[in-house]
């Protein structure tokens, strides 16, 4: 046990197990050096430089420090955990009240956030691989990454303020947020996901597949959202939407004050009550434009639809 004032230090080689180290004692392996099995308790500090922690458990109250070398298959019990300045973080666990912070270049593989737990990217950290389940979240911002991951139901993943959300999944009840300052590339929403882009955000390529919702909110942008079967675009006053494409059973609505352009409808339908602009309307595809609706410039193919309601206006179709 290391208790207020101690300090137990493991350099190149050497290997610590069992330890537990109480508040105000503090943990050290530098490059080389191996850590393993400890307790870390509230008001105690693990610190790493170079070696490695593995093992490890990290109470509410407790630090573990990672500047360089790897934490793998820890355990984040209401503690923190940093990790930074090119240091990787493999396969630990973040449970109720744990927080993960990924910064200055470091990296988290295969890491699992469970209901309760935080994991921040910033700063030029990534994320790959990683899992948010139930209750869980994670949050991306100023030049973090998040790429491959897990969002299963319950969780949810905000990314904001120069962050980037690239390939990650979204399964049923969980929840992508895309706010200010915060980008969506090529993320995978399915049955019963769904991603809100809020004032600031952007999104590029997305699929939305099964039931999934996508929900551009005013200020919000997404450019080339791919809607399938039983998914929902919706478009509010203020977002926009550019070049979406609505397969089969896919719908797009635009609200009062919501705008699209170059909508492709392949076989899926739209409705705008807001602003449209140079839809294409395919064959088994309709476009409903409903009171105070317009529609401007649209195409309709053999086999397709342009419905105009009471109230509603096209031009130049």
């Amino acid at each position: 046990t290391v208790a207020d004032g101690g300090t137990q230090v493991a350099y190149s080689g050497g290997w610590t197990s069992g330890t537990t180290v109480n508040s105000g004692g503090i943990q050290f392996a530098g490059s080389g050096g191996n850590m393993s099995n400890t307790t870390v308790n509230s008001g105690g500090t693990q610190g790493l430089a170079g070696g490695n922690a593995i093992n490890n458990t990290i109470n509410a109250g407790g630090t573990q420090s990672v500047a360089a070398g790897h934490a793998d298959e820890n355990i984040i019990n209401g503690g923190v955990q940093n990790i930074e300045k090119g240091a990787l973080a493999t396969s630990n666990t973040v449970n109720d009240g744990g927080v993960q912070n990924i910064k200055d270049g470091a990296s988290a593989t295969d890491n699992t956030i469970n209901s309760g737990g935080i994991q921040n990217i910033s700063g030029g950290g990534l994320a790959l691989n990683n899992t948010v389940n139930n209750g869980g979240r994670r949050n991306v911002s100023s030049g973090g990454q998040a790429i491959n991951n897990i969002v299963n139901s319950g969780g949810i993943q905000s990314v904001e303020g120069g962050g980037v959300a690239k390939n990650n999944s979204v399964g049923s009840g969980g929840t992508q947020l895309i706010a200010s300052g915060g980008t969506g590339i090529n993320n995978f929403i399915s049955a019963g996901g769904v991603q809100n882009i809020t004032s600031g955000g952007i999104t590029t390529s997305d699929t939305l597949t099964d039931g999934a919702k996508e929900t551009v909110a005013s200020g919000g942008k997404a450019e080339g959202t791919n809607v399938g079967t039983g998914s929902e675009q919706n478009v509010e006053s203020g977002g926009s939407a550019t070049g979406t494409n609505v397969s089969s059973g896919g719908t797009q609505l635009v609200t009062k004050g919501g705008n699209t352009q170059g909508t492709n409808l392949l076989g899926g339908s739209q409705t705008v009550n807001g602003n449209d602009k140079n839809a294409s309307i395919g064959s088994g595809s309709e476009q409903t434009v409903a009171s105070g609706g317009s529609a401007t410039g649209a195409t309709v193919a053999n086999g397709g639809s342009q419905v105009t309601e009471t109230g509603g206006t096209t031009n130049n179709t």
